[in-house]
């Protein structure tokens, strides 16, 4: 997604929609082991970002809106959740956005002879109106996420506006196909500020849930 998608009004109400284009990253890529495979939780030297960068190759699309929108300010924008012994999920930050983060996730897995990196492609529910909902394939997310190893799970919530009143928020499965298990929904955004939504991994309160598509 374009950085320039984000709407930057505290009242504009729309959350970010459709990436225009799709950089086409391979998913299931074998790559050959890195001499010194990433083993850390978060990548704090100038070099490390770098590093990933080579061993997982995620999207160009994500790495200039990353460079773009100086979202590296004093952090490389890398975190790794273990989901079990040598099977990792890299949550690669990709724009700082206005109000609202975007990222990238790799499923990074040692376990075999030869590491495999898969770029997830998530289910996406957005609406750009602020009133219907649409729906699309996406690598990038945008919104604030909460990983929880023990269950594999990525919850993500994406807001409309700066207000962070109204939005879309979705819960997904982790794997190399991950799944949408749930998701919610205020919108349209009122016209009074609400109380904010919290990014805590669960539904905000009083959201409407949203009939997942099958």
């Amino acid at each position: 997604m374009a950085v320039t998608a984000v709407a930057t009004s505290a009242l504009a109400c729309g959350t970010p929609g459709p990436a225009r284009h799709d950089s086409g990253a391979a998913q299931g890529n074998a790559t050959p082991r890195p001499a010194e495979p990433p083993a850390v939780r978060s990548a704090r030297s100038p070099g490390d970002r770098a590093h990933w960068r080579a061993t997982l190759e995620w999207p160009a699309d994500c790495e200039d809106a990353f460079q773009a929108s100086n979202a590296g300010a004093g952090d490389e924008g890398i975190a790794v959740s273990e989901l079990e012994p040598r099977l990792a999920l890299v949550e690669v930050l990709c724009a700082a956005g206005a109000y609202q983060p975007s990222h990238v996730y790799v499923l990074f897995d040692e376990r075999g002879a030869v590491p495999v990196k898969t770029v997830l492609r998530f289910s996406v529910y957005h609406s750009e109106d602020g009133r219907s909902l649409g729906a699309s394939t996406e690598t990038e997310l945008w919104g604030e996420s909460v990983v929880s190893p023990q269950t594999r799970e990525l919850s993500v919530l994406m807001l409309s506006r700066q207000l962070a009143d109204c939005g879309i928020w979705s819960r997904y499965r982790i794997g190399t196909d991950p799944t949408l298990i749930a998701a919610a929904a205020r919108l349209p955004c009122p016209a009074a500020p609400g109380s904010p939504a919290a990014s805590t991994g669960g539904a905000p309160r009083g959201w409407r849930p949203i009939r997942l598509r099958r």
